[in-house]
C-alpha cells in the first residue's frame, strides 16, 4: 500500500485493552495501483515516493528485531497455506467482482475513465490485471524469504528437508529452537 504505515495507518484501543493496529481501510493506492492509479511493479517492497516501511517510524525499529521478523515470516508462510494461497486470492477477487453488476461497472468506467493499457478491457481487464498482480506479488514475496522446510511422510517417519542454503534446527521436546534470543 503506497501510503501504508505513515499516512493511512491508524490504531485503536478499547478501555483497559491493548493497543491494536486498525481499523484497516484506505486501499486506494494498493494492489498495484500506487502511482496515479497506473499499475505498479509487484517485484519491490515499495515504489518511489511511497512509504519505505522498513525504515518508517516505529515500524522501522521493529523490523530490525530478529524475533519480530521471524514471527512475521512465520505468519506470512502460514497465511500462504490458507487465506493467502493463490487460488484463494483469485477466488476472493472473483467473488468481490461478482457483487458489481455490469451496469455499475459501466457507470464507473464512464465516470472515471482510465487511459491505462492494463485496463483497456474495462472491468474485465482490471479484474484480470488485479489477479495477475496478486499472484505475481505473493510469489515474489515468497522468493524474498527463506522457504520453510519441506516435510515428507514415510508412514513411520517424517523427513524434513531445508531449503537450499538453509540450516535445519530442531528439538525433540516440541519447543521452538528459535526461542527468544535463540
Amino acid at each position: 500500500n503506497f501510503d501504508a504505515f505513515e499516512r493511512s495507518g491508524y490504531f485503536s484501543k478499547d478501555r483497559g485493552g491493548k493497543l491494536v493496529a486498525g481499523p484497516i481501510w484506505d486501499f486506494d493506492r494498493s494492489f498495484g495501483a500506487a502511482t496515479f492509479y497506473a499499475t505498479t511493479p509487484w517485484d519491490r517492497w515499495f515504489v518511489e515516493g511511497g512509504v519505505n516501511f522498513w525504515q518508517t517510524g516505529w515500524w522501522g525499529h521493529i523490523t530490525r528485531d530478529p524475533e519480530f521478523m521471524q514471527d512475521w515470516v512465520d505468519r506470512w508462510q502460514s497465511l500462504r497455506q490458507g487465506i493467502l494461497a493463490e487460488a484463494n486470492l483469485v477466488a476472493l477477487a472473483d467473488s468481490l467482482a461478482a457483487t458489481i453488476g455490469p451496469a455499475a461497472a459501466a457507470r464507473d468506467a464512464a465516470r472515471w475513465p482510465l487511459d491505462i493499457p492494463e485496463y483497456a478491457a474495462g472491468h474485465t481487464g482490471g479484474l484480470a490485471n488485479l489477479k495477475n498482480w496478486f499472484t505475481n506479488r505473493v510469489r515474489w514475496i515468497d522468493e524474498q524469504l527463506v522457504a520453510p522446510p519441506s516435510v515428507s511422510n514415510g508412514g513411520t517417519t517424517l523427513t524434513f528437508s531445508p531449503a537450499a542454503g538453509a540450516q535445519l534446527a530442531y528439538t525433540l521436546d516440541g519447543s521452538d529452537p528459535r526461542s527468544l534470543g535463540g
